[in-house]
């Protein structure tokens, strides 16, 4: 008889027709979510990054989520995104290295906004 074997197979949903993503990044593990969007987004050409209720997170200590890059760089990166915006950005350890990977790898992008407050 042959030996099993373990494969890792990941379902892949595309979102070849998503072209604005408004994400929120004040929930838990909205990090990952983030990647996962761009990698499956080919076509996206405009990522705003928003707090939820912001309300709620003025006064309030900021929780830092861990940020791992993606594997290798997304397409919507490299050919198409054009506008990034993230309103209410704390300038924290793990959202400046998104920064820095977002500003480096979007080769098409004309239009950056980031906002310590409301203002997208």
């Amino acid at each position: 008889m042959p030996d099993m074997v373990v494969a890792n197979i990941q379902h892949r949903v595309e979102f070849n027709q998503l072209v604005h993503l408004e994400l929120c990044s004040s929930v838990e593990k909205w990090c990952e979510l983030l990647n996962w969007m761009l990698e499956s987004s080919p076509k996206l050409k405009v990522l705003k990054l928003n707090k939820c209720k912001p309300h709620r997170f003025v006064y309030a200590k900021h929780i830092e989520y861990p940020w791992g890059k993606p594997s290798s760089v997304p397409e919507c990166l490299l050919l198409h995104l054009n506008t990034f915006g993230w309103n209410f950005y704390n300038g924290c350890r793990e959202e400046k290295k998104m920064v820095a990977y977002i500003l480096r790898h979007a080769k098409r992008l004309k239009s950056a906004k980031i906002s310590v407050g409301f203002g997208l």
